[in-house]
């Protein structure tokens, strides 16, 4: 694979040209099994995909969802498919690019992504007051950026990974995993040979943590939010309790927390209330509202809320 090649190609598919993409897939698929067969397939299938509106990033779009339908063919598709979505993640990601050392632009990069997220208020200041970022740089593996397939590394890019003012990706697989390393590692003695240890565990694929985790490691909004995931609630018999309640599921999904809630206690419909002789509606009404109050509110504005309703 030739990524530097690549990646010098990645930023002119438009005005569209067959010699260009076939060059631009066979730097990324070169050591893959039947490269060739696998250049032909996409090409024969952009023939029919694109049209003379597409921008670069259309292009680009439609050129990965052309080759990830290939994947029932060839698990490959898949492994080229993570190549081109890269490519796309690098060109918004990797500041100064220098063509001529992939992995002095992708460490140095590494470097201004933190001191940019602090200066922008996405990250938290002590990510750059408690750490030695060069080294932290040197510590950056690229290439352990290919272990993730598509799938792992499209919901990455959507659902985790910091974005600027303007929703662009600004953060590689490894910058994501060595965030996360510093913010689990920050209050060590040492944390930057804390956050290396971390990072070589997380890198390998050896440690995962949960979605909160990801999202709110290391931001700015993790002074507000939480990196626990879940949080159970119950639910008392009473009307004041029950509207609490409503308030406790927007905060906590707010601040990217699921939910489990009892509603055990609520009285069945038709039970007797004796305050004003009526008879309860039950817990069903009740579970609905909760619901569009989850719904009503992302989890950290990334991924949609989430909660489960339980009755003994």
């Amino acid at each position: 694979m030739n990524m530097q090649k690549a990646l010098e190609l990645a930023s002119s598919f438009v005005p569209y040209s067959q010699g260009h993409l076939q060059e631009f897939l066979s730097a990324l698929c070169g050591d893959l099994s039947n490269p060739e067969e696998m250049v032909e397939q996409i090409v024969e299938d952009m023939e029919l995909a694109i049209n003379d509106e597409m921008d670069n990033a259309q292009f680009h779009n439609a050129l990965i969802f052309a080759t990830v339908s290939n994947i029932q063919i060839d698990p490959d598709y898949d492994k080229l498919g993570t190549r081109i979505l890269l490519t796309k993640v690098y060109q918004t990601s990797l500041t100064d690019y220098d063509p001529a050392d992939f992995d002095r632009s992708y460490r140095y990069s590494f470097v201004e992504f933190i001191k940019y997220g602090v200066e922008d208020k996405q990250l938290r200041a002590d990510m750059v007051e408690k750490f030695n970022l060069y080294e932290l740089a040197l510590e950056l593996s690229p290439k352990k950026d290919e272990l993730f397939d598509y799938l792992g590394l499209s919901i990455l890019n959507n659902r985790y990974n910091v974005k600027d003012r303007d929703r662009n990706v600004v953060e590689t697989p490894q910058f994501a995993w060595m965030r996360i390393a510093m913010a689990l590692s920050v209050e060590e003695e040492n944390p930057t040979e804390q956050a290396k240890k971390f990072y070589n565990r997380l890198s390998n694929k050896l440690y995962a943590p949960g979605g909160s985790t990801m999202i709110s490691a290391g931001s700015w909004a993790s002074q507000h939010a939480s990196m626990s995931n879940c949080y159970l609630l119950d639910t008392e018999d009473d009307i004041e309790h029950i509207f609490d309640n409503v308030k406790n599921v927007g905060l906590i999904s707010k601040a990217t927390g699921g939910l489990g809630m009892s509603l055990t206690k609520l009285r069945a419909t038709g039970s007797p209330i004796k305050s004003n002789n009526t008879y309860s509606s039950g817990p069903i009404p009740f579970a609905k509202i909760y619901d569009v109050a989850v719904r009503a509110i992302s989890r950290a504005g990334k991924k949609k809320g989430a909660i489960a309703l339980y009755l003994e």
